[in-house]
């Protein structure tokens, strides 16, 4: 259930936290926008408790203006 560049196993998975943080200008979303979405992973850390994989999020609206980035 997991890619096999990552490993592991997906039903084993621990969510750590979520850091959301919205770009300085960008104005607040509201009910029923339209925005864009992109997610990759941005770093794999093994540990002697498991492997931290950390997935960062980018909201977009049209026309490409950063909204908002969430790393979870």
């Amino acid at each position: 259930l997991m890619p096999l560049k990552i490993g592991g196993d997906l039903l084993r998975l621990v969510h750590l936290g979520a850091q959301l943080s919205y770009e300085q200008d960008a104005k607040p979303l509201t009910d029923g926008e339209e925005v864009f979405i992109k997610s990759f992973v941005s770093s794999i850390r093994n540990s002697t408790t498991g492997k931290t994989i950390e997935i960062e999020t980018v909201l977009s609206r049209p026309g490409g203006l950063r909204v908002a980035v969430c790393i979870n």
